[in-house]
């Protein structure tokens, strides 16, 4: 693991290195299967998809680089309120937790440790674990198809397991701020007046897992035997980013960890002739 590490001075000239002395463990199990569901001269119908599993661990963050001591912990990674936590997941998630809305209108953070003091900091014990901004699994379907001169294929992917933070509607959703920017409709069903902890709280984080059909594409082939100069003449229709299947109310939940200032994705449709000349 590459990491900026804090050091002493001397021996080393700055207060930082990047030193590689963690250790993380990946694991996963992928598995593919493609089916000819028909196959004769005329047509063929092919079902094809594949799934993966996948598991990480955060190892160690700590070691030595030339008999220096490196020790560290809660390392920032993968997105807002996520880290390198030893012994959890890649980009475990350790947020505050949202207790509910006051009188006034702000957002009541629970104070875990009960000490009548809510802190923020990256190793509080006011932080809950809440999931992690890594995928657990992912999967894919690509069925084609083909009768004659037309063909068909269509790409259909997901993944899930994963948590996201939404910041832009955290940002958008404090009804002081009505007259001074711009705020979401569901501003008016969170009825959060203002935050003591802005950007903090479970209340944003949302599931992240989604179905996308990703690309579909349409094609047909016309008869060109009796051309002396043509070879083949193809018509396509293509599509990108067609559907999207998710409880995630944000721009995008491919994001890593969260959405905040992100440009969405755009849904493509394309027209394509393609000539073969003999």
């Amino acid at each position: 693991l590459l990491y900026g590490y804090t050091v002493p001075q001397p021996p080393f000239p700055t207060g930082s290195i990047q030193a590689n002395v963690g250790s993380i463990e990946g694991r996963g199990v992928e598995m593919a299967l493609n089916y000819d569901l028909i196959s004769n001269a005329s047509s063929r119908l092919t079902l094809g998809g594949n799934v993966t599993i996948m598991d990480s661990k955060v190892l160690n963050l700590s070691g030595s680089l030339n008999g220096v001591p490196l020790i560290t912990n809660n390392v920032p990674y993968g997105g807002q309120n996520a880290y390198l936590v030893v012994g959890q997941a890649i980009g475990s998630i350790y947020i505050l937790q949202h207790g509910g809305v006051s009188a006034n209108g702000t957002q009541i953070i629970v104070d875990q440790d009960k000490n009548g003091r809510i802190d923020a900091g990256a190793t509080s014990p006011d932080r809950i674990f809440a999931g992690q901004t890594q995928p657990k699994y992912t999967f894919a379907f690509t069925p084609s198809f083909s009768y004659k001169n037309f063909d068909a294929s269509v790409l259909v992917r997901g993944s899930g397991g994963n948590k996201l933070f939404n910041a832009l509607r955290s940002n958008l959703s404090f009804l002081e701020n009505l007259g001074k920017s711009n705020l979401l409709r569901s501003a008016i069903d969170d009825n959060l007046f203002t935050s003591a902890y802005p950007l903090a709280s479970d209340y944003w984080l949302e599931d992240g897992k989604f179905i996308r059909l990703e690309n579909v594409n349409l094609g047909y082939r016309i008869p060109t035997t009796k051309s002396k100069h043509i070879s083949s003449v193809r018509f396509s229709l293509t599509g990108q980013n067609l559907l999207l299947i998710t409880k995630y109310s944000g721009i995008d939940p491919e994001e890593t960890g969260g959405d905040n200032g992100i440009y969405p994705r755009v849904r493509n449709i394309a027209v394509g002739l393609n000539i073969i000349l003999k």
